[in-house]
């Protein structure tokens, strides 16, 4: 009898902890899931912003605006190339570092010494999980709280019209599902 309650008491242990394992990957799944749809409705946002704006100057700041928001980001901005394609002037950016900057006309070379520069040279994604570890990023004065940033080429055709930066006050808070998602939105804006 002892013996079989002790069996009995071991099972059910095994059981709890079988759903304690169960439970934490469905918390996942559904968090996962809840992200992608975040996403999923931004660009649907963003695509419904892009054909009701009248006024071209406004979408940038929209569009920076939005993804802060439903990303819950520290700071979002847009740079653009410029005319003599030597700079990343930037054209949109979200709270009062952003506006700082761009009453500033606030810029960074095209190279490697910045993470849009990097990214606008390459026409790739970029990704700093730790801003005070990545060589290329550049400490910005105006955005001190920033932990981790992703950089995203804005393309269009052949061509490198400029990048996006996004910026989180925690490390490593972006991965390879957050470049594709934001690249999915950073490609629909560049039309």
């Amino acid at each position: 009898l002892t013996r079989g309650l002790s069996n009995s008491l071991k099972n059910t242990q095994s059981l709890i902890q079988q759903t304690v394992e169960e439970r934490e990957i469905s918390e996942k799944v559904s968090e996962n899931l809840e992200k992608r749809l975040v996403t999923i409705r931004t660009a649907a946002e963003i695509s419904r912003i892009i054909s009701g704006v009248l006024e071209p100057g406004q979408l940038p700041q929209e569009v920076v605006n939005l993804l802060k928001d439903r990303f819950q980001l520290y700071y979002v901005g847009i740079f653009l190339v410029d005319e003599r394609q030597r700079f990343a002037v930037l054209e949109a950016g979200t709270g009062e570092a952003g506006q700082k900057m761009i009453g500033e006309n606030y810029k960074l070379p095209i190279g490697e010494t910045s993470m849009i520069g990097w990214t606008i040279t390459r026409g790739q994604a970029r990704i700093a999980l730790d801003v005070g570890m990545d060589a290329v990023r550049f400490a910005n004065p105006h955005l001190p709280m920033t932990r981790s940033e992703l950089a995203l080429p804005i393309i269009a055709g052949e061509r490198t019209l400029g990048a996006i930066t996004v910026q989180s006050e925690k490390e490593a808070a972006f991965d390879q599902d957050d470049i594709t998602a934001l690249q999915g939105i950073t490609d629909t804006l560049s039309i």
